[in-house]
């Protein structure tokens, strides 16, 4: 997981940045683009896979470490790593102008400090005891259950509908606002992860 999450990062890095001729230039294929592409995202995938081998090694009675046992146990403490890293992203100055994507630097710090928060937020819902808790209750509530069953849905259509209306700002039909993409990308993500 170490080894996918380095070579993930370093082509993120290789394909926002402009030390390399291809990566700025553009060619036959869209390098430019290659923060979009799946090998991107590895290092992401590895978190999760890491909570994944965490949950199936507790299912079958194995021990976790003594810090994520106190991480699964006190969720308060990982979400304040969560927040932690949160903030960490927010020291590089990351762009509030729609498009403006930044540095490289500010690219892959926003990167690797999103893949840490997502980590963290989630690690007691995933290896904390599963019969106790509020977060836990809350989240088995009706509706939350159901957003939860399409969340990878979600997860997938989204990056396509905020490319959708990216393309759409550009051309002056949908105007370069948070409060309007948010909840547009979330209600139309939502209704095409149902499906």
């Amino acid at each position: 997981l170490i080894v996918l999450s380095g070579g993930s990062l370093a082509f993120y890095w290789w394909s926002v940045s402009s030390l390399f001729p291809l990566a700025a230039r553009g060619a036959w294929l869209p390098f430019a683009q290659g923060r979009l592409w799946i090998a991107s995202y590895l290092d992401w995938f590895a978190l999760g896979m890491l909570l994944a081998v965490g949950s199936a090694w507790t299912s079958r009675g194995g021990q976790l470490p003594p810090g994520v046992r106190l991480l699964a146990a006190m969720p308060w403490i990982s979400w304040a790593l969560a927040g932690a890293a949160f903030a960490a992203v927010l020291q590089f100055g990351m762009p509030t102008v729609a498009f403006d994507e930044g540095s490289p630097i500010q690219m892959l710090a926003l990167k690797i400090g999103m893949g840490w928060t997502a980590f963290f937020l989630v690690l007691p819902a995933v290896l904390g005891d599963q019969r106790s808790g509020w977060s836990r209750q809350a989240l088995s509530l009706r509706p939350l259950a159901a957003i939860g069953a399409v969340s990878y849905g979600i997860y997938l259509w989204h990056i396509i509908v905020v490319g959708l209306l990216r393309k759409y700002t550009l051309a002056g039909i949908v105007p370069a606002q948070f409060r309007v993409w948010w909840p547009t990308t979330v209600a139309i993500s939502v209704v095409l992860g149902t499906v």
